[in-house]
């Protein structure tokens, strides 16, 4: 399933391509797969999009941001940013984007935050090599921005290629 929002397509799920033992379900439940989609290390969900879709980047996840009308100045700030646009992103949000609170895993494995928090990956590296950009949408109403080592394991949501 997708969604237009503005002029952006996004998958309106979370992304469950299985791309070998990088890829995990969440406790490593098979049911938590169907459930929330796959999680990913950050160099697996490089390489999960299908043909025609991308890893949303910074930029791409500062357009829909923008969109949604969150301060240009809050853009690019870390921890939680906006006013409502984490709302409008949750399930039930007015965006259609669904973002589904599946939580995470750290590198060992141990699950997190599952029903509290969606943990997405971005494209853009903060210190290459070592983490990333993610977004967290949770039971708060803005948008969680900060940087992630490359070993958790977060949810992915693909955006097409323009």
């Amino acid at each position: 399933r997708t969604v237009t929002i503005g002029s952006q397509t996004w998958f309106r799920e979370n992304l469950r391509y299985d791309v070998g033992r990088e890829s995990r379900c969440l406790d490593d439940v098979t049911s938590n797969c169907e459930r929330y989609g796959r999680l990913y290390t950050w160099p697996a969900a490089q390489r999960a999009c299908p043909v025609g879709w991308h890893l949303p980047t910074e930029a791409d996840w500062q357009r829909l941001e923008s969109f949604l009308g969150m301060d240009a100045a809050a853009l690019s700030a870390n921890e939680y940013r906006g006013v409502d646009q984490g709302a409008r992103l949750r399930v039930g949000g007015d965006s259609g984007f669904d973002g589904l609170l599946s939580g995470y895993m750290r590198p060992d494995g141990t699950p997190r935050r599952a029903n509290e928090r969606a943990a997405l990956w971005t494209a853009t590296e903060e210190r290459p090599g070592e983490t990333s950009w993610h977004r967290d949408i949770s039971a708060d109403p803005r948008v969680y921005r900060s940087p992630v080592d490359h070993g958790y394991y977060l949810s992915v949501r693909c955006i097409a290629d323009e």
